[in-house]
């Protein structure tokens, strides 16, 4: 059994002969590694898919992630976006807005054409389809993106973006709805290129940035009407959530997520709540386990969560977050074993 067919019986909650083992992303780990930068990826002849083969090949694990492209919407609405430094992350240096209402200003077809009319956009989206072209059917295509109440708040700023909800309600729900239609486009646009399935970071709607009320008024309705226009095409939406994510297991039922991916988490007590519904993810702290611990200490680690979760499907072994770029590779490979060695 291949780890793609590993991964769908997780989410359709069948039993498995090992669980899942997957990483999110990996990019600023494979830029330092590589010693290049995302610019010069996208740039590459084959659109980097080399250099991701190669990371996602010594990983082991049961998926390939393509690169993060979403970044580059904050450019064409007039930001400013730094990604040529060389082992370092793609990151968003100025917002393109200053006040919330300012999103009326702005059209998601304007922003969808200058996308597609832009090579390095165009470049992410065929190192998709050159990780498609490579390993088919073996391996889960994970295209990602931020979450749209995410992004929202990284287009004036996250401080502003969370002190102006609060200041003007009905400009704040309207930069929720513009960004949720910009990445549904970009997740369909994922899957045409040959990603499987859709995945999105919510770090926003963490337990350590907002609380259960604010999630669940403006967090939720986000990912919960993606997952529907998503799921009515058939394409699976994974959602990863950072920090403290015990408190948002129980309110994600129901929402149409195939996947939640958490960081540390009492795992007991959520995939009692989520198992049946959504499949969880996790929760290998980067830092923590995978950064500092011995790889023998990793291995024994995945072990006791292995045992935890069992083999009946509604789980997937992986780190709480992106790849941290210092993880040694061997830990990771520890990581990887333990899932093969625990039946």
């Amino acid at each position: 059994m291949n780890g793609k067919e590993l991964f769908l019986k997780a989410l359709n909650f069948e039993p498995t002969p090992r669980v899942p083992v997957a990483v999110l992303d990996g990019f600023t780990w494979i830029v330092k590694r590589d010693k290049t930068s995302y610019k010069n990826l996208l740039n590459a002849k084959d659109f980097g898919a080399s250099h991701v083969i190669k990371a996602y090949d010594d990983f082991g694990v049961d998926n390939v992630c393509g690169i993060n492209i979403s970044n580059f919407f904050m450019k064409y609405m007039g930001g400013e976006i730094c990604y040529d430094k060389i082992g370092e992350n793609f990151e968003v240096t100025k917002p393109p807005l200053k006040t919330l209402d300012e999103i009326k200003n702005y059209s998601v077809d304007t922003i969808m054409e200058k996308a597609l009319a832009d090579e390095e956009f165009l470049a992410g989206l065929k190192q998709v389809e050159e990780l498609k072209k490579h390993y088919g059917d073996e391996k889960l295509i994970i295209g990602i993106s931020w979450a749209p109440f995410t992004f929202a708040g990284m287009m004036v700023g996250i401080q502003n973006f969370l002190a102006q909800m609060f200041d003007d309600e009905e400009a704040g729900q309207e930069i929720i709805k513009f960004s949720t239609e910009l990445i549904e486009r970009l997740g369909e646009k994922l899957i045409e290129y040959g990603a499987d399935v859709f995945m999105v970071g919510d770090p926003v709607a963490s337990g350590d940035m907002i609380s259960p009320g604010m999630f669940e008024e403006y967090a939720l309705p986000s990912i919960k009407m993606t997952a529907e226009k998503l799921n009515d095409k058939n394409i699976k939406y994974f959602v990863h959530i950072c920090g403290n994510t015990i408190a948002r297991v129980e309110p994600l039922l129901d929402s149409g997520i195939a996947l939640l991916s958490v960081d540390s988490i009492d795992l007991d007590k959520a995939l009692s709540i989520s198992r049946g519904d959504y499949t969880l993810a996790g929760d290998l702290n980067p830092y923590e386990v995978l950064q500092i611990k011995t790889a023998e200490e990793v291995y024994q680690h995945c072990v006791g969560r292995i045992k935890i979760a069992g083999l009946s499907g509604g789980f997937v072994l992986m780190p709480g977050c992106d790849l941290a770029p210092n993880i040694p590779l061997e830990n990771l490979q520890a990581m990887v074993k333990a899932a093969h060695d625990t039946k």
